[in-house]
């Protein structure tokens, strides 16, 4: 599956710069906000967009979504009131899938803490090195979900052997 079959459900913008050089996102954001692209309208500034989470109940053919497109649904300032209805759009909509990535692990695995993630999230972290990349495929194991996923880029180093125990290994 190419990432333009990968439609994103909602847009939560937040500064991935601070937590990798050289972010596209940024940039890109940007360019979309002098563009006048819908969703874009702050640029790469915070912006919850609940409006979008019901967009997905209309559409009747089975679909993948990216949710975090350019952004991180466990960014701190995202409060757990809003992922949760995040979640219960997910929890609505059993015949699409949703890939939901993050770099927040710690926000991840308190969110995850007492729940499971429903059967048609994946759930993801970001590998991008070993210092901060490789340590979240640990908390990723945590979480209860049927679905773990990697994404291994921008692969800034050697990751070195990855233990891949209940992660999911596909192809698109």
């Amino acid at each position: 599956m190419d990432r333009e079959d990968v439609e994103p459900v909602c847009r939560v913008y937040e500064n991935l710069a601070r937590l990798q050089e050289n972010c596209y996102a940024e940039p890109m954001a940007t360019h979309l906000q002098a563009m006048k692209a819908p969703g874009y309208e702050n640029g790469f500034a915070l912006t919850l967009l609940p409006h979008r989470l019901h967009d997905t109940l209309k559409r009747k053919r089975p679909t993948m979504y990216f949710v975090n497109s350019m952004s991180d649904l466990f960014h701190e300032s995202v409060p757990f009131d809003y992922i949760d209805q995040v979640f219960e759009t997910i929890e609505r909509t059993p015949s699409h899938t949703y890939q939901i990535l993050t770099k927040r692990v710690d926000r991840l695995e308190a969110y995850f803490m007492d729940k499971s993630a429903p059967r048609n999230a994946w759930i993801g972290v970001s590998v991008e090195d070993r210092k901060y990349g490789v340590p979240r495929i640990h908390h990723l194991r945590r979480v209860d979900a049927a679905v773990r996923f990697l994404l291994i880029e921008p692969l800034l180093s050697d990751v070195g052997t990855l233990d891949l125990r209940g992660i999911y290994i596909g192809s698109s």
